[in-house]
Protein backbone atom coordinates (compact mmCIF):
# COMPACT_ATOMS: atom_id res chain seq x y z
CA UNK A 1 0.00 0.00 0.00
CA UNK A 2 1.53 3.74 -0.70
CA UNK A 3 0.66 6.41 1.16
CA UNK A 4 1.01 10.54 1.08
CA UNK A 5 2.92 11.73 4.34
CA UNK A 6 2.29 14.96 5.49
CA UNK A 7 4.87 17.08 7.67
CA UNK A 8 4.01 16.14 11.02
CA UNK A 9 3.52 12.65 11.31
CA UNK A 10 7.18 12.28 9.81
CA UNK A 11 8.61 15.39 12.70
CA UNK A 12 7.10 13.49 15.26
CA UNK A 13 8.16 9.83 14.54
CA UNK A 14 11.75 10.97 14.01
CA UNK A 15 11.53 12.89 17.31
CA UNK A 16 10.59 9.96 19.22
CA UNK A 17 12.29 7.49 17.44
CA UNK A 18 9.97 5.36 15.71
CA UNK A 19 9.64 6.62 11.98
CA UNK A 20 10.54 2.75 10.84
CA UNK A 21 7.21 2.00 12.02
CA UNK A 22 5.75 3.55 8.80
CA UNK A 23 7.55 0.77 6.65
CA UNK A 24 5.35 -2.20 8.50
CA UNK A 25 2.23 -0.34 7.27
CA UNK A 26 2.80 0.99 3.98
CA UNK A 27 5.01 -0.66 1.07
CA UNK A 28 5.65 3.14 -0.06
CA UNK A 29 5.59 6.35 1.47
CA UNK A 30 5.06 9.23 -1.05
CA UNK A 31 6.41 12.60 0.62
CA UNK A 32 5.03 15.57 -1.33
CA UNK A 33 7.90 18.37 -2.55
CA UNK A 34 6.52 20.95 0.12
CA UNK A 35 6.54 18.50 3.01
CA UNK A 36 10.50 18.07 2.06
CA UNK A 37 10.44 21.49 2.54
CA UNK A 38 8.96 21.87 5.48
CA UNK A 39 11.45 19.13 7.08
CA UNK A 40 14.06 20.83 5.95
CA UNK A 41 12.69 24.46 7.92
CA UNK A 42 15.31 26.00 10.13
CA UNK A 43 12.80 26.35 12.69
CA UNK A 44 12.45 22.46 12.40
CA UNK A 45 13.99 20.39 15.06
CA UNK A 46 17.72 19.77 14.00
CA UNK A 47 17.17 15.44 14.14
CA UNK A 48 14.07 15.64 12.07
CA UNK A 49 16.41 18.42 9.35
CA UNK A 50 19.48 15.61 9.89
CA UNK A 51 17.22 12.61 9.06
CA UNK A 52 15.25 14.68 6.02
CA UNK A 53 18.67 14.95 4.57
CA UNK A 54 19.12 10.97 4.74
CA UNK A 55 15.86 9.66 4.55
CA UNK A 56 15.32 5.53 3.81
CA UNK A 57 15.27 5.90 -0.17
CA UNK A 58 13.40 2.16 -1.03
CA UNK A 59 10.71 3.50 1.47
CA UNK A 60 10.60 6.94 0.65
CA UNK A 61 9.70 9.33 -2.60
CA UNK A 62 8.65 12.14 -3.98
CA UNK A 63 6.23 12.76 -7.02
CA UNK A 64 9.07 15.21 -7.92
CA UNK A 65 12.75 15.84 -7.70
CA UNK A 66 12.89 19.20 -6.12
CA UNK A 67 13.35 17.88 -2.64
CA UNK A 68 16.99 17.10 -4.42
CA UNK A 69 17.50 20.81 -4.83
CA UNK A 70 16.40 21.50 -1.92
CA UNK A 71 18.77 18.89 0.14
CA UNK A 72 21.76 21.07 -1.68
CA UNK A 73 20.20 23.93 -0.32
CA UNK A 74 19.62 22.88 2.92
CA UNK A 75 23.52 20.82 3.09
CA UNK A 76 25.34 23.90 2.61
CA UNK A 77 23.39 26.26 4.92
CA UNK A 78 23.55 24.30 8.31
CA UNK A 79 27.27 23.44 7.69
CA UNK A 80 27.82 27.24 7.58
Amino acid sequence: MIVVADTSPINYLVLIGHIEILHHFYDQVVVPSAVWEELQDMHTPFSVRLWALRPPKMAYSSPTQQHSRSFARFSRSWRT
